[in-house]
C-alpha cells in the first residue's frame, strides 16, 4: 500500500514525524542550563494554608504502624525466615566439628603428661 505511494512520489521517506531521543536529549539540556541561571527569591515563598485535620492519639498512630507492620509481614515472610535459618545453620555447623574433636582431646590418655610438660617449660 505505502510501496505503491512512494513509487508516485507521494511520500518522500517512511520517517515517523515526532519528537526524537535528540530532541528530548536536547531539551533537556535546554532545562539543565536554565536551571543554572534562575536568581534566587527574594520574597518569601507563599505558604498553604493546610486544614489541622482530626488529632490521633499517639498510641493510635503507633498502633496503625504496628498493624501495617504486620500486613508487610505477613506477605513477606519466607525472606526472613530463610535468612535466620542460614545463618542459624552456619553457626552450628562448625559446632558440630568442634564438639567431636573436643571429644577425643579430652579422652585421649596421653592428654595429662603432654599438659604436664607443656607447664615445666
Amino acid at each position: 500500500m505505502l510501496d505503491g505511494e512512494v513509487h508516485t512520489k507521494s511520500i518522500t521517506s517512511y520517517e515517523v514525524l515526532g519528537t526524537t531521543n535528540e530532541d528530548m536529549a536536547e531539551n533537556e539540556a535546554k532545562v539543565e542550563s536554565s536551571v543554572d541561571t534562575l536568581v534566587p527569591l527574594t520574597q518569601k515563598p507563599i505558604l498553604l494554608d493546610l486544614p489541622n485535620g482530626r488529632p490521633v492519639s499517639p498510641l493510635v498512630q503507633a498502633c496503625t504502624i504496628f498493624h501495617k507492620r504486620l500486613w508487610v509481614g505477613r506477605r513477606s515472610w519466607p525472606s526472613p525466615l530463610l535468612m535466620v535459618i542460614v545463618a542459624v545453620t552456619g553457626s552450628c555447623i562448625p559446632l558440630i566439628f568442634i564438639s567431636k574433636n573436643v571429644a577425643k582431646l579430652v579422652s585421649d590418655p596421653a592428654l595429662p603428661s603432654l599438659l604436664a610438660d607443656t607447664l615445666r617449660c
